[in-house]
This record gives C-alpha cells, sequence and structure tokens, in this order.
C-alpha cells in the first residue's frame, strides 16, 4: 500500500473519522429495500454466507466472495454490501461468501490493514486447498482500501484466479484508470492511488456523483480532504442502480457470459 507522510496520514485520519459515524448510522436506521438492500433487523442470508468471517464448510466453492463491510458495520449483520454480495450468490452456483475479519474502526489506516492481512490469509489458504476455485472480491468505503490493499500485495502466481471484484466509494479511488466506473468516473478520492493497473477492468470501482470519501477533488500523488463532511451519497450504493449494474455485471462474469 502507498506510503502516507505523517502529516497527511494525520488529516486523512481525521477526516475519515466521520465515515464511522455516517455509515454506522446509516447500518443501524436504514430500511428495507429492495434486491436485498441493507435494512431490517438482520440482512438477508443466504445459506452459503458464513457467520462472522467464517469458513466455506469442507468443500470447496466455484465462487469465493471476499467482502469487506465499511466503517462501523458490525462484522456479523454489516448490510452496506448485502445487496450486491447475496445478488451474485443466489445466480451464481457454488457460490460462498467470506467476510473479511478486521475491526473497521476509524482508526481507517491501521484498521484496513488488518482486514487486508485477513482477505489475503482466507485467500492464499483457500487457493492452494482449491485449486478451481475463483475469487470475487467485494468492497465498501474503508473495505474498499482493504480490497485495494489485497490487489496491490496479492502474489503474482495469485493473480489470475482473480475473477473480478466490485467496490463502493473507494477512498483509493483513481478517476480515469481502467477500473473507475460511474456514475462519477472522473472522480478522485482522498488518496487516489488506484486500483493496480495490471487488474484492468476486472475490478469494478464505482464513484456516485457527490461521494466525497471517493470524489474528494485529489490530485493523484497527493491527499485531498473533504471540505464538508461525509455526503450523503457516500450511503446511496445499496439498492441503488449501481448495484443493479453491478450484480449484472458480476454474474456474467462468473458466469462466462
Amino acid at each position: 500500500m502507498q506510503s502516507v507522510p505523517k502529516v497527511a496520514r494525520r488529516r486523512v485520519v481525521a477526516s475519515l473519522a466521520v465515515v464511522a459515524l455516517a455509515v454506522g448510522a446509516a447500518a443501524s436506521c436504514s430500511r428495507p429495500g429492495r434486491g436485498g438492500s441493507p435494512g431490517g433487523s438482520t440482512p438477508r442470508p443466504p445459506s452459503t454466507l458464513p457467520a462472522g468471517g467464517g469458513g466455506g464448510g469442507g468443500s470447496c466453492p466455484s465462487v469465493q466472495i471476499i467482502t469487506a463491510r465499511g466503517t462501523g458495520e458490525s462484522q456479523n449483520s454489516a448490510r452496506g454490501l448485502a445487496g450486491l454480495d447475496n445478488g451474485i450468490a443466489s445466480q451464481v452456483p457454488g457460490t460462498q461468501i467470506y467476510q473479511v475479519v478486521y475491526p473497521a474502526t476509524a482508526d481507517f489506516l491501521n484498521s484496513a490493514a488488518v482486514g487486508t492481512k485477513d482477505a489475503l490469509a482466507k485467500l492464499t489458504s483457500e487457493a492452494a486447498q482449491c485449486p478451481n476455485t475463483r475469487f470475487f472480491l467485494t468492497g465498501y468505503s474503508q473495505g474498499g482500501m482493504v480490497v485495494t490493499g489485497v490487489l496491490q500485495q496479492l502474489p503474482a502466481a495469485l493473480q489470475s484466479r482473480i475473477a473480478g471484484g466490485v467496490i463502493y466509494g473507494n477512498p483509493y479511488y483513481k478517476g480515469g484508470s481502467a477500473s473507475a466506473q460511474g456514475p462519477d468516473k472522473a472522480a478522485q478520492g482522498i488518496i487516489p492511488t488506484g486500483i493496480p493497473a495490471s487488474y484492468g477492468d476486472r475490478i469494478h470501482d464505482y464513484c456516485m456523483q457527490g461521494d466525497t470519501v471517493c470524489g474528494s477533488g485529489a490530485k493523484p500523488g497527493q491527499v485531498g480532504l473533504p471540505t464538508s463532511g461525509i455526503s450523503a451519497a457516500h450511503l446511496t450504493y445499496p439498492g441503488s442502480s449501481v448495484e443493479k449494474q453491478a450484480i449484472a455485471w458480476a454474474v456474467g462474469v462468473l458466469k462466462g457470459a
């Protein structure tokens, strides 16, 4: 992961601290939506969804979704990615979902690093045990930092095992890159390092218009800070047309369309 100067690091942590409040509040107060969007007392868990980041049983899945929740969401009841993950799993037979085990706290850089380590360990172990399993990565907000870290650190021998991935509201969003997806493809995240170019368009990194986390306006190589806190747009991915597009694209990729 790109090194961040100490001063910039402090500013990033301070500016992102409100994400914990915003995403946490959305998780607890959001209403049910179509297509498995956040809401209700618990998300709609498919039989493939292991509790608490648990394993996928003794058999090898055809697809392993490794998903990293947003800041402030509960390990066992995260809703921000429930519609996306369940929507994919319900249409691709043999899919299992693994929830990355990490704090998801406002200590963003350190918290995300824990998530990246856990996701890498799961992916590496599963890949060794299950040579035919393909992997699909999903991340929301701080979870996007986790996924980006995985892609930056994944050994070359395992990179071909990544079938694809979807990220919402990534602080590392880099507009104009092969992975950048709309509605705001020109946006720049708080630390716009972007997805490694070697993954091309296998990763769809989505940024909503007006999302100040993935669209802070920073220039590549600089640190951009939201000037007015975290915008409401950062919370609008679940149940949106973007999510429907993401599910359709992911299903097509995993089914070989």
